[in-house]
């Protein structure tokens, strides 16, 4: 359907604000009109990673869709394996030079950790999570296909309300959580069957969606905002997480407001080139905004009310340049 290419590129643009208006947030004065430009962007966009979920949960989860279990694996783990093994160890030196550079190296061991740790790099922790939701899509898809749609909903909503829990009481300065990586989807199996639910129904009309959605933002800035005058200025308060109360509620706003975009954005062939890019964007923006940083091209130093959407959109223009040259290079295509 027209709206999941949609869905997907509006939400690789909001993951790429999110990256840029979180680091202006680090790093103002908290209280001043740049930080608080900055959280309503980073707050505006905190659904990115759950919908992304719940996309995957709409695609993956149909009975229909029923395969061999070899089958299955086979055509996950030539979508997602060769683009973690390679950017993990990209990043693992990406990452030893450039804190060579800024005189702080690191060790190998550090780095290694790093790695079996799930988090080469800030971002590369989705990659070891959605391993996980990919690994038990099989099951799931038992279990969707021998439940009707009201025993799926208390189990989803059930699941999301001991994430959400879960999510309040863990360590509130790590996003991703200090756990090991193989447990990281557990959180998201809710976002992903809640994926399939939604994807065939409105449950509201889109004004009621869009009023909690505007809703849920504004609490979200205002919570970080309180949080971070008690607590302080870090990125894993509760209020930023994927599985706080107001993002769950954000998210789901967001996926069905996006159900309603089935205009194409592009060319229907244009628009799923985009779409089928959308994980090279992914991989590569972080390069890019770590070089803007070190040629001193920070949002923070500009005007970020203006700055902050104007670097999302050329990051991610040069982003998806450069995961388009990926794409049609043989021995780079298979990365992204």
């Amino acid at each position: 359907m027209r709206w999941f290419n949609n869905a997907r590129v509006i939400a690789i643009l909001a993951v790429v604000l999110l990256h840029v208006s979180s680091r202006v947030v680090m790093w103002s004065e908290l209280g001043s009109n740049d930080w608080w430009y900055a959280n309503l962007y980073d707050s505006l966009v905190r659904w990115c990673v759950p919908v992304f979920v719940m996309i995957s949960g709409a695609l993956l989860l149909s009975p229909e869709k029923a395969e061999p279990l070899g089958l299955f694996y086979k055509k996950r783990a030539s979508r997602i394996l060769f683009p973690l093994v390679f950017w993990s160890l990209f990043y693992m030196l990406w990452d030893f030079l450039r804190n060579l550079l800024k005189g702080e190296s690191k060790s190998i061991q550090e780095i290694f950790f790093a790695l079996l740790s799930g988090k080469p790099y800030f971002h590369m922790w989705f990659l070891f999570m959605i391993l996980g939701l990919y690994f038990v899509t099989p099951f799931i898809r038992q279990i969707v296909a021998a439940s009707g749609r009201k025993e799926l909903w208390l189990l989803s909503f059930a699941l999301l309300a001991m994430s959400c829990l879960n999510s309040y009481f863990s360590n509130p300065h790590d996003m991703v959580n200090s756990s090991i990586f193989i447990v990281w989807f557990i959180p998201y199996v809710p976002y992903f069957i809640l994926g399939y639910l939604l994807k065939d129904q409105m449950l509201f009309s889109s004004f009621v969606w869009l009023f909690l959605f505007i809703v849920s933002v504004a609490v979200t800035a205002l919570w970080y905002y309180y949080c971070a005058i008690n607590v302080g200025n870090v990125p894993g308060l509760y209020p930023y997480t994927y599985l706080s109360i107001t993002v769950i509620i954000m998210s789901i706003s967001t996926f069905q407001l996006l159900k309603k975009i089935n205009i194409p954005l592009l060319s229907d062939s244009q628009l799923k080139t985009v779409a089928n890019l959308t994980l090279g964007v992914y991989l590569i923006h972080p390069i890019l905004l770590d070089i803007s940083n070190a040629l001193g091209l920070k949002p923070v130093s500009y005007l970020p009310l203006i700055t902050i959407p104007l670097a999302t959109i050329v990051v991610f223009f040069l982003s998806l340049g450069c995961a388009f040259v990926c794409s049609k290079l043989p021995l780079l295509k298979r990365t992204i």
